[in-house]
């Protein structure tokens, strides 16, 4: 035992020296702060008690220490981008390796594995024919030749495999051991790769999108060639905003896989968010080559980015024209440009449609050049008739209307929470009609505004909310759009507007085009099991109804549609079985048909008799 140590205050107590002069040292401070409060000459910004700092030392500390942060941000950053590009380089450079073939010619990488076979094979065609010393190296392609061949070839593949293992017993025992080892940590891989994605997916689904790019690279770390993995993080990046890291992976994809269908949709998808219109109508096009199903999202995004495209082309040219000198040709452009303008909606982006639409009448302001005072809705009503004769005309009218954001906002106020007044959406749906009329583009446009498409689902479902006029607008509307697959498939998939279509056959000004729309939704097997299910009694009975009516109260264009609508149902085994099993239904649904077909079949001698007789009278013999 130390006799000296126990002198030590250090050991005996557990404190140190140091920390007894540091806390004597605090102590005598306080007590020389507390004098000088009493002797009221304590000065704070000279105050040297530890620890306390005066204003200007925190700020200085936290100014410092603010710096501090930001070079520990700023070296974070660099870290994580440097490793990035590591995985980038290190990624490609294997890719390269493992997918790529390298032209000397070009000096360009190609992934097609046929590429040097195409290179051979071409060389020998190159060659004279003539020459007969080749013909002793010629074999024969016809099947049965090459089926002996491949026999044959592996037979003796076989046999010097057998010899092989024979002479090196120990060699192949080795190398079989050596495979299987292989193949095992491939699967092992292949299981990790597995679990991480599905954690990744999890994470996805609960839109934690940081810990599934986490989870994601995790996997391609086991998996680095999975376009699955690879369009998985395309998609996190799109998530998040960025879109030049979704884009790379997107690449990667396509260097691994050129036909995968995900990694082209989302490609398309960046392509188009930064306007490169051109750039992503190819890769959606490519895309949409190689899917032999015909996903309808695929179709919907296809459609999307195509009148994005048509519109931009067809608005430069329209510009073009409406700079040049002003004309008979484009006098038109700019009567209807003034309008716009007057509508406030004229300069506008077309693919923006955040701003309230008719803002400035809404609020009571009157529009410019008008002093008469009259109120917003009235104004607006004017305007929209004053466009309807331009939109009915000419087809460049609607092009400009369209691609000015004039339609986007005429929509936003008519499926506005609040009701416009009926004068209103009588002129904003006769402006749509004359929009949709022969025109594709104006329809496909309509189809991709989905709050327009829930309220036409809506409105014509629900035949109370408009006026028996406004009802026959829409449901042309509807009518003219049924061209286009899309529109077609919305009614189709929707019991509840194919019930008020139905409703609407016995409506006197929208009869006909009511027919019509079920006629067109009746052809999609979608639409024909729920007009044999859940519509099939309202089905029976307008059908009924409308053989009945014919031709005191219905056209022949609707009875044909009418007709039209119960060949198409007959191709349903349900509908097929109910006609059969209805004895009443099968006697009706047969004698109307068998009178109508009589009166149809008059009516078309009548019209044809009459019509060579106008030719005849005509003729100056």
């Amino acid at each position: 035992m130390d006799p000296m140590a126990m002198l030590e205050m250090g050991r005996r107590s557990g404190t140190s020296n140091q920390d007894v002069d540091e806390f004597i040292r605090k102590t005598d401070a306080i007590a020389k702060a507390m004098e000088q409060i009493k002797n009221g000459t304590f000065d704070p910004d000279n105050c040297d008690i530890p620890g306390y700092l005066t204003p200007e030392q925190e700020e200085r500390e936290a100014l410092a220490a603010k710096k501090r942060e930001d070079e520990r941000v700023q070296r974070e950053q660099a870290r994580k981008q440097k490793e990035k590009q590591e995985e980038h380089d290190h990624w490609w450079h294997r890719a390269k390796l493992r997918f790529a073939t390298y032209d000397d010619d070009d000096d360009t990488n190609s992934t097609d594995p046929d590429k040097w076979a195409n290179r051979i094979v071409e060389a020998y065609k190159a060659r004279d024919a003539n020459d007969y010393s080749m013909w002793d190296k010629w074999e024969p392609q016809d099947p049965v030749t090459l089926d002996e061949k491949a026999r044959q070839d592996a037979l003796v593949e076989k046999m010097k495999n057998d010899q092989f293992e024979q002479a090196n017993p120990d060699f192949c025992t080795q190398f079989k051991h050596d495979l299987e080892k292989r193949q095992q940590s491939t699967r092992d891989k292949d299981r990790l790769a597995q679990k991480h994605k599905m954690q990744g997916n999890t994470y996805f689904k609960r839109r934690q999108y940081a810990p599934a790019l986490a989870s994601y690279m995790a996997a391609l770390v086991e998996a680095p060639y999975c376009p699955l993995i690879l369009t998985n993080i395309a998609q996190v990046h799109l998530r998040l905003n960025a879109t030049d890291d979704a884009l790379e992976f997107c690449n990667r994809a396509l260097f691994v896989a050129p036909t995968h269908i995900k990694a082209l949709s989302r490609k398309a998808s960046i392509l188009h968010g930064r306007g490169l219109w051109k750039d992503a109508l190819n890769v959606v096009q490519l895309a949409m080559d190689v899917d032999k199903r015909a996903n309808p999202d695929l179709v919907q995004q296809f459609v999307q980015i195509k009148a994005a495209y048509d519109d931009d082309v067809g608005r430069e040219v329209l510009q073009r024209r409406m700079d040049g000198p002003n004309s008979v040709d484009n006098w038109h452009l700019h009567a209807m440009q003034h309008l716009l303008d007057q509508f406030d909606l004229g300069h506008h982006n077309p693919h923006e449609s955040t701003e309230r639409p008719f803002q400035r009448h809404a609020s009571g302001d009157k529009m410019d050049g008008d002093t008469t005072g009259r109120p917003p809705n009235v104004a607006t009503v004017d305007a929209l008739r004053a466009l309807l004769p331009l939109l009915q005309a000419d087809k460049d009218c609607k092009l400009l209307f369209r691609t000015s954001g004039a339609l986007t906002r005429v929509v936003a106020r008519l499926v506005a929470p609040e009701d416009a007044e009926d004068d209103e959406v009588r002129a904003i749906l006769q402006c749509l009609v004359a929009m949709v009329t022969d025109d594709a583009a104006t329809q496909h446009h309509l189809y991709l505004l989905a709050p327009f498409r829930q309220w036409v689902v809506h409105s014509v479902a629900d035949t109370s909310m408009n006026t028996t006029r406004n009802m026959s607008l829409l449901v042309q509307l509807v009518d003219e759009c049924m061209a286009v697959n899309l529109w077609k498939s919305v009614v189709a998939t929707s019991v509840p507007m194919l019930a008020g279509l139905l409703r609407q056959w016995q409506a006197q000004e929208s009869a006909e085009s009511a027919t019509s729309i079920v006629l067109y939704a009746s052809e999609m097997e979608a639409g024909r099991h729920a007009l044999t299910t859940a519509l099939i009694q309202p089905v029976l009975v307008q059908v009924l109804a409308l053989l009945r009516r014919y031709p005191s109260s219905s056209s022949t264009v609707q009875l044909v549609s009418g007709l039209g609508v119960l060949l198409n149902l007959t191709n349903h085994v349900t509908f097929r079985h109910i006609v059969a099993t209805e004895r009443d239904v099968a006697h009706e649904v047969h004698m109307y048909c068998t009178g109508s077909a009589t009166l149809v079949m008059d009516d078309t001698h009548n019209e044809y008799h009459d019509s060579h007789l106008a030719a005849y009278s005509d003729d100056d013999g």
